[in-house]
């Protein structure tokens, strides 16, 4: 008759989650509402396949720690398989590799039109490593009618093996919003379609930025903030760039490649960058790298900017 958790009723009163037995009886009511009030570090890491609930990390008014180790190829994974609840006020330490479609928080944040899920004022500060595939990121790897609030990567040892790699997030579909995040960690990418903070980005994008070093050792599309911009009738506003952005391929401050789906118009404005841009293929740009102006119209409005000190080489060395 030990209790599931250490007070509270999952309702009004949430569960109060001290240690790694009461967070992973969480599977056991993946709907429920609960409170983490401690750091806690989980000596086994599993996933929780899904969370329909409310998660909040409150340690004395701040966010709680998560310390955990996973060092696998498998594909699939993260802390939880597919959120359509809200997590909040969680971070996360220790290591983390996995395999494709993988992340440490979340594999997919994935609620409706009439109920999005949320993860709000959550951060990374693992050593990442996704070993290959087509998505992973260093906190969430896709998101479908969802809301990424106040996310952040600390982490200078992100290595993203995947097409589709960022800070925060891998592909942001149709449905889905990321507004006030942030990437301030030195990220290696390998293949195509990878940024800072936003692999891939169908969804709503605003109120980003990069600090970090970002790195594409691979010969894909790379920008400090979006890898690909794939908006249909959406806006790109309030987003810069301090970070130094090498690629073999094309590399840009903010956009590594703008590409509207067809017939498509994306809005930009608030755009500003002040990083270095390297690229060993002679392609990419201050702002964006390639527009793919065939499948849609991009419309820059007046604030876009190329700051003093910006260093921007781009050509391509000899054979």
């Amino acid at each position: 008759n030990i209790p599931l958790f250490a007070g509270g009723d999952g309702q009004e009163n949430p569960y109060l989650i001290r240690n790694e037995r009461h967070f992973y009886n969480i599977a056991a009511q993946p709907n429920g509402n609960y409170q983490i009030i401690n750091d806690i570090i989980l000596e086994n890491y599993r996933q929780i396949e899904s969370f329909s609930g409310v998660l909040s990390g409150n340690k004395d008014g701040e966010a709680a720690i998560i310390t955990f180790h996973a060092d696998t190829s498998e594909t699939n994974q993260a802390l939880f398989g597919t959120v359509s609840g809200t997590v909040e006020n969680i971070g996360l330490e220790g290591s983390f590799t996995a395999g494709t479609n993988s992340a440490p928080l979340g594999r997919n944040a994935m609620g409706t039109a009439a109920k999005k899920a949320k993860i709000i004022n959550c951060f990374n500060n693992m050593t990442v490593n996704i070993v290959t595939g087509t998505r992973g990121s260093a906190l969430i790897s896709e998101a479908n009618y969802a809301q990424i609030t106040g996310c952040y990567n600390l982490s200078d040892t992100v290595t993203i093996n995947t097409s589709f790699g960022g800070g925060i997030i891998s592909v942001l579909n149709n449905g889905a919003e990321l507004k006030d995040c942030y990437n301030a960690g030195d990220i290696t990418f390998k293949q195509n379609c990878s940024g800072g903070v936003v692999g891939a980005a169908f969804g709503e994008v605003n109120s980003l930025y990069n600090s970090g070093d970002i790195i594409q050792s691979g010969t894909g599309v790379t920008g400090g903030v979006v890898g690909q911009l794939r908006q249909n009738n959406k806006n790109f506003y309030s987003a810069f760039n301090t970070g130094k952005v090498t690629g073999r391929g094309i590399a840009a401050g903010l956009i590594g490649q703008i590409y509207p789906n067809t017939g498509g118009v994306t809005k930009l404005n608030e755009l500003y960058n002040i990083g270095d841009i390297a690229s060993d293929s002679g392609k990419g740009g201050p702002i964006y790298g390639e527009w793919l102006k065939t499948q849609g119209t991009a419309e820059f409005e007046s604030d876009v900017y190329v700051l003093d000190g910006c260093s921007y080489s781009l050509e391509t060395p000899e054979a």
